[in-house]
């Protein structure tokens, strides 16, 4: 799946939170590897997702404003 596409999805399946309590736990361990709804994710990575989702939250689907 592509990186963006996953994004969207963890977005979508509201699993942000999920993400960044699972990141700081890796953190507070010196881990730079943790498992994220059962696959393998760099710490980097998960900085970076997070850094990214709250730059540009997901868009409302009620908004008028649609593409």
């Amino acid at each position: 799946m592509g990186h963006m596409k996953n994004i969207y999805m963890m977005q979508r399946n509201n699993l942000i939170e999920d993400l960044a309590i699972a990141y700081e736990k890796a953190l507070d361990a010196d881990a730079e590897i943790f498992i994220f709804e059962g696959s393998y994710m760099y710490t980097h990575y998960a900085e970076k997702v997070l850094d990214y989702v709250q730059k540009y939250p997901l868009r409302n689907e009620e908004s008028e404003y649609r593409f």
